[in-house]
């Protein structure tokens, strides 16, 4: 339990950051 909390924890900014990679990439740019 604790070891898939401190996995999650490492892992969920990571997928977020792929996410947002992803988005800036397909998504046109408003900048």
């Amino acid at each position: 339990m604790l070891v898939s909390k401190a996995i999650w924890k490492t892992t969920m900014p990571f997928i977020c950051y792929l996410v947002n990679n992803n988005l800036e990439r397909t998504l046109p740019a408003k900048k």
